[in-house]
């Protein structure tokens, strides 16, 4: 392909399998909760954890582990530094219990 070909293709031409910014749903309209930010210390370190492990560039208290693409290596990983950087006794077992950051800083705050 030439330069000028290309050129062409950048040019904005709608075709007839185009997605414009208006065809997609807001995340709320999708399913998907509005993001919520951490209401605590402990949900800060945990969203900063979610974030880092699932490479993303913030995850808010109610946004599912599972859902953002986590797998149970993931897990693992969240566990592993949860436990190191809050002092607490998480498995990456109670994600499945506890898939948010909401639900897992209750889980994690219990004696």
């Amino acid at each position: 392909m030439t330069q000028a070909e290309l050129a062409d293709l950048s040019c904005g031409v709608a075709g007839p399998n185009t997605v414009t910014a208006q065809d997609l749903a807001a995340p709320e309209a999708a399913g998907m909760p509005a993001y919520r930010g951490p209401e605590n210390p402990r949900q800060e370190i945990l969203c900063q954890i979610f974030a880092e492990v699932l490479r993303m560039p913030r995850v808010g208290i109610d946004d599912d582990f599972f859902a953002l693409g986590g797998r149970s290596v993931d897990g693992v990983l969240v566990a592993s530094r949860a436990n190191a950087e809050l002092s607490c006794q998480l498995s990456f077992v109670d994600l499945f219990d506890a898939p948010t950051i909401a639900e897992l800083d209750q889980l994690s705050s219990k004696p």
